[in-house]
């Protein structure tokens, strides 16, 4: 026990020393470089001012990249970023998880400065944990859920968890703005939820085709996207799943978010690293780059 602590406690110093080390370096001006040299994008988020661009969480570090086609690392750090989820009442608020570029992984970091800075939270359940997956309820920002050997359920911020069960093949994770309790998960048998923190599952809709994302806007809009169908969307106070486009090509969504202060305008991502832009709460889409408001 002894010496897992000290392990634990030395990734820690590693990581705080690497984190100084290319603050100092990283002092000056931010270089502005091209969007599509960026390797492994793994989330996005949307800024407090969404004039900015776009948040990407990526396998060289935390960038903020705008529609002319440029991105800027925002953190003084160039670790690898493999989950970014915003916290709903407040788009300056981050959190995030990976692994640092010296090995092991970072635990849940969360940032009040809009990625500026990040501060890890807490190593996790059995950690220090790599999530794959981050969502954060909108009824209450203190519930997290992440997706590291299993699923782990966090209602103090982050602070303390414990451990829910998932579906086979989960790619994504979507808290519900109906209650604190409810969770969608997409997955390779399609959308699952779960109205009880993740203890039982069951199927959201009729169609089960493999999912690969899932999304609940700040106006109560769940989005999902079906391999062979397209990008689906429902009121979550009503009933009955509607298609909104499938007009991606060979392209497949995988991450999809949403603007706080406009939910119509969404962003999303594909698993040839492409983004695009919609806004219209999804009907149409146009590239992100150049793709105009």
């Amino acid at each position: 026990m002894f010496r897992q602590q000290k392990t634990s406690r030395q990734r820690t110093v590693r990581w705080a020393l690497s984190l100084a080390i290319a603050a100092a370096t990283l002092a000056g001006p931010a270089q502005a470089q091209p969007l599509s040299s960026l390797s492994h994008i793994h989330g996005i988020a949307v800024p407090a001012d969404p004039a900015d661009g776009l948040y990407l969480a990526t396998h060289n570090g935390f960038f903020l990249a705008t529609s002319d086609g440029n991105a800027e690392l925002v953190a003084p750090i160039t670790d690898d970023f493999m989950a970014l989820t915003p916290d709903p009442s407040d788009s300056r608020v981050l959190y995030a998880s990976g692994h640092p570029r010296g090995g092991g992984n970072l635990g849940l970091l969360k940032s009040d400065d809009g990625g500026h800075s990040w501060n890890r939270v807490s190593t996790g359940l059995n950690g220090p944990v790599d999530f794959h997956a981050l969502t954060i309820s909108p009824v209450d920002p203190q519930r997290i859920y992440g997706m590291f050997r299993g699923l782990q359920v966090s209602r103090d911020g982050g602070q303390s968890w414990s451990m829910g069960t998932l579906p086979a093949g989960v790619r994504a994770l979507a808290g519900s703005s109906l209650s604190a309790d409810t969770l969608y998960a997409a997955t390779d048998k399609g959308l699952k939820i779960s109205p009880d923190g993740g203890q039982r599952w069951r199927p959201a809709m009729m169609m089960q085709l493999p999912a690969t994302l899932a999304h609940v806007a700040a106006d109560g809009q769940a989005y999902t996207f079906l391999v062979g169908k397209g990008l689906m969307s429902v009121q979550e106070s009503e009933r009955g799943w509607q298609p909104l486009f499938n007009g991606f090509g060979e392209a497949i969504p995988v991450q999809i978010t949403s603007d706080r202060s406009n939910p119509q305008r969404l962003f999303m991502l594909d698993h040839l690293g492409q983004l695009w832009r919609s806004g219209d709460g999804g009907h149409a889409w146009q590239p992100f780059v150049g793709g105009g408001n």
